[in-house]
């Protein structure tokens, strides 16, 4: 009865070991893996990253200059941001945000107009 009357007292006077999710959430660790980058500018559209994934959740199409991340088959194991010879590909911490619909990120690489010629 003692032990019980223990617990009780200290429930009572301490704070909550839970948090309140979408009111309060949590600090992200320094050194967590969460969302992946894609900066095309650098890219060459080789395909490393694509055949490094184990999930394949990249597919780089390089005729059309496409690159293309399924981010449901993402495993976040970050072996195509290791693999990517111009640093292309970038990791942070900050998590995603639940999706109710699955979505294929694609970046396409910008092709500049072709100038007119005069004649």
């Amino acid at each position: 009865m003692a032990k019980m009357l223990k617990v009780i007292f200290k429930n009572l006077f301490n704070k909550p070991a839970t948090r309140l999710y979408p009111q309060t959430q949590r600090e992200t660790f320094e050194r967590s893996r969460g969302r992946i980058y894609f900066e095309e500018d650098n890219c060459i559209y080789c395909s490393i990253c694509a055949r490094k994934c184990p999930a394949d959740a990249i597919t780089v199409d390089r005729a059309t200059s496409t690159w293309k991340l399924d981010a449901f088959r993402c495993i976040i194991c970050g072996e195509c941001v290791t693999a990517c010879p111009k640093k292309t590909i970038a990791m942070n911490n900050q998590r995603r945000q639940s999706a109710p619909v699955k979505k294929v990120i694609t970046v396409a690489k910008q092709t500049e107009p072709a100038a007119s010629k005069e004649e």
